[in-house]
């Protein structure tokens, strides 16, 4: 085990202790939260630093950073996942690294159902921890190292697949929802069920040169159209579509 492995180990360690705290003083705990969230960083930025990356984040590639583009900002600061700006500046480099018309890529956007009642009834700083518990069910269900997830607003998660079919997607949207339902975080006020539970929009395309919705913006809208599907179907499930559909 490398140093990295230690200090990461340590940080996960550390950072189950803080959400086994159900008692004791509030600015104690908020002291804790910010020490591990600045360790968090440092960690982040000492493997970045070395040509590694996150434990657990993944990638096709280093992130690179500069003086004027700063590593933390490739890192949401809550999750320790990559940051929609991570997602933004390097999927154009994706998509444009497949030379086959024949290569495949998919993306799925995860959206927590009913989170913001989930706010209104535990309230933000349980919120807050809802959101880590659900990006690291996430992590865990992404077994290649090309994927990678971001959070990509406040409330919703963006999984990239590089390399990967409609089978291949599908499958691990199906143990990403398993998996949020395997945690079992309670949501008393939810209309969907009594759990907290996700739903993903799945979007796969070929990369075929005559089509105008290979880039980025074809990819989030219509991976932004599958989900509004899985949300008005009921939620806790997901829908796929294929890019040029």
């Amino acid at each position: 085990m490398d140093i990295f492995e230690k200090a990461q180990k340590l940080h996960d360690e550390a950072k189950a202790h803080l959400r086994s705290i159900s008692t004791g003083s509030t600015i104690e705990k908020s002291m804790y939260e910010n020490l591990l969230a600045e360790y968090a960083l440092l960690l982040a930025q000492a493997k970045l630093r070395s040509g590694q990356v996150l434990s657990g984040c993944r990638t096709i590639g280093s992130v690179i950073c500069s003086n004027e583009t700063p590593a933390k900002v490739y890192f949401d600061e809550l999750t320790g996942i990559f940051s929609r700006r991570y997602l933004d500046e390097n999927i154009g480099g994706i998509l444009s690294g497949m030379c086959r018309s024949t290569d495949m890529m998919s993306m799925m956007l995860i959206d927590m159902d009913a989170f913001e009642r989930y706010n209104e009834t535990y309230g933000k700083s349980a919120g807050d921890e809802c959101l880590c518990y659900i990006a690291e069910a996430i992590k865990s269900c992404l077994f290649r190292g090309n994927d990678f997830v971001v959070r990509f607003t406040d409330d919703k998660f963006m999984v990239a697949l590089p390399y990967t079919d409609t089978v291949g997607a599908c499958s691990v949207a199906g143990r990403i929802l398993d998996r949020v339902r395997e945690l079992g975080l309670p949501h008393s006020t939810s209309p969907i069920c009594q759990n907290l539970s996700v739903s993903i929009g799945v979007v796969s395309g070929f990369k075929i040169q005559e089509s105008s919705n290979w880039n980025a913006e074809g990819f989030y809208e219509r991976a932004t159209a599958a989900l509004a599907w899985a949300t008005d179907g009921g939620c806790n499930q997901y829908v796929h579509y294929m890019l040029d559909e």
